[in-house]
C-alpha cells in the first residue's frame, strides 16, 4: 500500500512539475512577442495544430502501456509528458502570438 501511494505522488510531482515549466516557458513565450508578425489567426491555427499533434502522439504511446501493465517508471514518463501539454503551444505563441511589436 505505501508503495502504491508513493508511486502516485511521484506521478503527482512529475506532472505538476512539468506542467509548471510548460507554463513558465509559454509566459516568456508571450513576453518575447512574435518572431515573424503578429497574426492571431495563424497563431490559434499553429496553436490547434500543436496541441492536437501532441494529443496523438501521446495517445500512440500510451495505448500499449495499458495492455501490457508497464511498470511504474513509464507510468511516471507519461504522467510528465501529459503535464507538458500546454508546451505545444509554445510555436504559435512565439511565432506569431502577441507580444510587443
Amino acid at each position: 500500500m505505501a508503495v502504491m501511494i508513493l508511486i502516485f505522488l511521484l506521478m503527482v510531482v512529475g506532472f505538476c512539475v512539468a506542467l509548471a515549466t510548460s507554463l513558465l516557458i509559454l509566459y516568456l513565450g508571450w513576453r518575447v512577442g512574435p518572431r515573424f508578425r503578429k497574426d492571431a489567426v495563424f497563431c490559434f491555427l499553429l496553436i490547434v495544430f500543436g496541441v492536437s499533434f501532441w494529443v496523438v502522439v501521446l495517445s500512440l504511446l500510451f495505448d500499449p502501456m495499458v495492455g501490457t501493465g508497464a511498470d511504474f517508471v513509464l507510468w511516471l514518463i507519461y504522467s510528465a509528458l501529459v503535464g507538458a501539454t500546454p508546451l505545444a503551444a509554445f510555436p504559435g505563441l512565439f511565432l506569431y502570438g502577441s507580444g510587443r511589436r
